[in-house]
């Protein structure tokens, strides 16, 4: 059985469930697939918040290679960060009000998930960091 997405895309109804590993990757390249599309037409302020967060996380980087700067720069790289991050955010989670309720509920979790990730890296680095101290 198949169900066709769009014009391009056949996806089949798999009868059994992959391991985590092969599903993962094959997530890994759809949305690899997805960004590479030309035909998504990316909107000039997605752009300029992407390149934020790119200037965001070079600031982050430079604050933690030249810690000798980094008490005279470290309140204004916060808050560009946090700044940076908000405007990313909220540029983007409008839509989740266009998903369904089953989308809408997957990708809240994945959204919890990372964030519960990026806690656990901060903790380890920063346990890792004051050790080495």
């Amino acid at each position: 059985m198949s169900e066709t997405v769009d014009q391009n895309t056949d996806v089949s109804v798999k009868t059994s469930r992959a391991s985590r590993w092969s599903t993962s990757a094959e997530a890994l390249q759809h949305i690899g697939k997805a960004f590479a599309s030309t035909k998504l037409k990316v909107r000039l302020s997605d752009k300029v918040t992407l390149i934020l967060l790119g200037i965001s996380t070079a600031m982050a980087a430079a604050m933690v290679l030249f810690p000798q700067f980094a008490a005279s720069t470290a309140i204004a790289c916060d808050v560009f960060f946090a700044l940076t991050i908000l405007f990313f955010i909220t540029q983007r989670l409008g839509i989740v009000t266009t998903f369904d309720t089953k989308q809408t509920v997957f990708a809240t979790e994945l959204m919890f998930g990372f964030l519960i990730a990026g806690i656990f890296i901060v903790i380890n680095l920063t346990v890792y960091a004051l050790h080495l101290k």
